[in-house]
């Protein structure tokens, strides 16, 4: 089936666009999981002596925008950040997160969270940390058809309308 729908995304108004022809539904893969360092006070505790969960969850998040980068048309999104209890003055003992990863094909979805899931880990190592993730969805990617996307170029083209691919981040 074909479904023509309104871009939900930015990219065809940022590029003054009218039309896109979708190369492929993106896969997702997404998580939700939990960072457990140890709770202490923030004035007494030293830098280097610090288990501060909410630091690893920054640093893993600044490395999940750059590897999804890498891509091209991979996106990843740590959508809820959470310090449970937090306080102004308390080192985080805990941080819970969601992770949302989509690309256009399943080989790009898996490596992006092979990696992400890798640096999880690295990075917890390193700062003495435990974490845990379970994965709540794995959805594969859906390529469109070649002959449906040649219909579609024929159809842009004869409207006089310069072509643009992309794929449909949405999920649908």
């Amino acid at each position: 089936f074909v479904e023509v729908h309104i871009e939900q995304g930015p990219v065809l108004h940022s590029i003054h666009m009218p039309l896109g022809i979708v190369t492929s539904i993106n896969g997702s893969r997404r998580y939700i999981g939990e960072i457990t360092g140890t709770a202490s006070h923030a004035g007494t505790t030293p830098m280097g002596q610090r288990q501060d969960a909410a630091a690893a969850l920054a640093e893993w998040s600044v490395y999940l925008e750059q590897r999804a980068t890498l891509d091209g048309d991979s996106v990843a999104t740590m959508g809820m950040l959470n310090v449970p209890n937090g306080s102004v003055n308390v080192v985080p003992g805990r941080c819970s997160f969601s992770l949302d990863m989509r690309a256009p094909n399943d080989a790009l979805r898996d490596a992006l969270a092979e990696d992400v899931l890798q640096a999880l880990e690295s990075i917890c190592q390193r700062r003495g940390l435990r974490f845990s993730h379970e994965e709540t969805v794995r959805a594969g990617a859906a390529p469109s058809d070649p002959r449906l996307q040649q219909a579609w170029e024929q159809a842009v083209s004869s409207m006089g309308i310069p072509l643009h691919h992309l794929p449909s981040g949405a999920g649908h």
